[in-house]
């Protein structure tokens, strides 16, 4: 059966399941809710996100109507055909769980334990979808922001930059890089604002953040880009919101950063 090829080509952890068909769809959920925040994180557009544009394996394919976001706007469509934006970047996770339920659906007569406990696990499986992609997109975008513990409303923070990114048109990939540079080079702080069509919308945070991060770049002794990549985003204070471990006194013998 092709299920059984797809779990030893894939998954085959799953074949020592209870239910390694059960087993084997779960495995897939996770790993396209982990791909699909990747895309929203760096600013991937699929274009086409069909069933036939999805893959098991957890891989993107079919690349001819992609493209990368430039001036971010959630909205954003790359294909001709998509005249409803059904594909839209912020529609990707919706459409990868509808694409997901649809698979799940094959796999229903092959499930164990008959047919509503297979609807029921295979709906579990589902809405787990959500709390796997949430997770990995949270701890990416800590990564973006140079945060590097957990702190509640990180997503929140995140959420704001992304609005104020969209309400100014800033291009997605350089505000990120402006920022980075602007960690080790306070000469660099326009160009991050050259970004925004209000500049002023990022002076108060950029100021705040920046400066946190160079002190600890002197404490340390961390080269200055491997710094910088890591802490690129914490001007996204810029609400007046700061997390707690800002204005917390670094520690010089801990090379592990407190924020």
């Amino acid at each position: 059966m092709l299920a059984d090829y797809a779990i030893a080509r894939h998954y085959p952890e799953a074949r020592s399941a209870d239910d390694p068909y059960w087993a084997f769809f779960d495995a897939v959920v996770a790993a396209l809710a982990k791909l699909t925040a990747r895309w929203m994180l760096v600013g991937f557009i699929h274009g086409v996100l069909n069933t036939d544009n999805t893959t098991i394996s957890g891989e993107t394919i079919d690349y001819g109507p992609c493209a990368s976001m430039d001036a971010y706007d959630p909205d954003k469509v790359f294909s001709s055909i998509d005249q409803f934006g059904r594909y839209a970047f912020s529609n990707q996770p919706a459409v990868m769980k509808w694409n997901l339920a649809r698979f799940g659906e094959t796999l229903l007569p092959v499930m164990e334990d008959g047919a509503d406990k297979a609807i029921e696990a295979a709906t579990a499986s589902i809405s787990r979808f959500d709390v796997h992609y949430r997770l990995a997109y949270a701890a990416g975008f800590r990564r973006k922001l140079g945060l590097e513990q957990e702190v509640e409303g990180d997503l929140d923070l995140a959420a704001d930059l992304l609005d104020r990114m969209a309400r100014n048109h800033a291009d997605f990939t350089l505000t990120f890089r402006y920022v980075s540079e602007a960690a080790e080079d306070s000469g660099r702080d326009a160009d991050v604002r050259s970004l925004f069509e209000s500049p002023t919308i990022l002076t108060t945070g950029l100021r705040v953040g920046v400066n946190v991060c160079r002190e600890k770049i002197s404490l340390r002794k961390r080269a200055l880009r491997k710094c910088a990549a890591s802490t690129r985003c914490l001007f996204l204070v810029t609400t007046g919101w700061k997390r707690p471990s800002l204005t917390q006194k670094p520690d010089a013998s801990n090379d592990s950063m407190s924020f």
